[in-house]
C-alpha cells in the first residue's frame, strides 16, 4: 500500500512540469493563433479594438452605484434626478413629488417665448403699452412707448426675466388668445400637468 502511495505521488511530481508546459504551451499557441488571425484580417483587429474601447467607455460613464446608502433626505415640495445618457436616453435616479402641481414663476417665460417663436414674425414692431410696464417689478427697463422688434424684445423676456416683455408680447394677441395658446402648446408638448394662466405666472391659481 506504502509502495503504491510512493510510487503516485513520484509519478505525479515527474509528470507536473509536463503538464505545466502543456498548458502554457496551448495558451501562447491560441494567444499566437489569435494574433495571427488578426493581423492578417485588419478589420477583425479593427472590430477588437472598437471593442476594447467601447468597454473602457461604458466602465468610464457607468454611474456607481454605492452600497448601503440611504436616500437623501430632500426638504423641497418636489426633486428629481435624471441621468441622460449620450444618445438622449434617460433614467430616473431620483424622484419625489414629481407629479405634484406647483408655481413654476419665471420658468413660464419659456413657454411664453416659444409661443411667440412660433406664431409671431420676428421683424414685427411692438410698441410697449402701459399697461405692460405697470407689470410687478422692472426688469428690463422697458418705458412706455419704446418700440422693439419681435426678435429684440425676447432678450429682455428671457435674459433679464422681464415682466413688462411677457405682458407686451400678449397683448399683441389678446392675453387670454396668448394663454391659450400657451397650454395648447404645453400639451403637444405632453406637459399634460402643466397649466398656464398667464405669460409671466406673477400670479397663479389651481383649481
Amino acid at each position: 500500500m506504502t509502495q503504491n502511495i510512493t510510487f503516485f505521488l513520484a509519478a505525479f511530481l515527474l509528470s507536473l512540469p509536463f503538464w505545466l508546459g502543456f498548458n502554457v504551451s496551448s495558451e501562447t499557441l491560441s494567444e499566437a493563433f489569435f494574433w495571427k488571425e488578426m493581423t492578417e484580417s485588419p478589420e477583425l483587429l479593427q472590430a477588437q479594438v472598437i471593442r476594447q474601447k467601447l468597454e473602457e467607455q461604458v466602465l468610464r460613464e457607468r454611474p456607481i452605484l454605492k452600497q448601503n446608502v440611504l436616500s437623501p433626505e430632500i426638504q423641497a415640495q418636489s426633486a428629481l434626478s435624471i441621468f441622460i445618457r449620450k444618445d438622449g436616453g434617460t433614467k430616473i435616479l431620483f424622484e419625489q413629488g414629481g407629479s405634484r402641481r406647483l408655481p413654476i414663476a419665471s420658468i413660464t417665460k419659456l413657454m411664453t417665448a416659444q409661443v411667440v417663436a412660433k406664431h409671431y414674425d420676428p421683424a414685427t414692431r411692438i410698441t410697449i403699452s402701459r399697461s405692460a410696464v405697470l407689470e410687478e417689478q422692472d426688469a428690463g427697463y422697458l418705458r412706455i412707448g419704446d418700440v422693439f422688434s419681435v426678435q429684440d424684445l425676447l432678450y429682455p423676456l428671457l435674459m433679464e426675466s422681464s415682466n413688462d416683455a411677457a405682458a407686451a408680447f400678449a397683448e399683441m394677441m389678446g392675453k387670454e388668445a396668448f394663454v391659450d395658446l400657451m397650454n395648447l402648446e404645453s400639451g403637444e408638448l405632453g406637459l399634460k400637468d402643466t397649466h398656464f394662466v398667464n405669460p409671466s405666472l406673477l400670479r397663479f391659481a389651481f383649481g
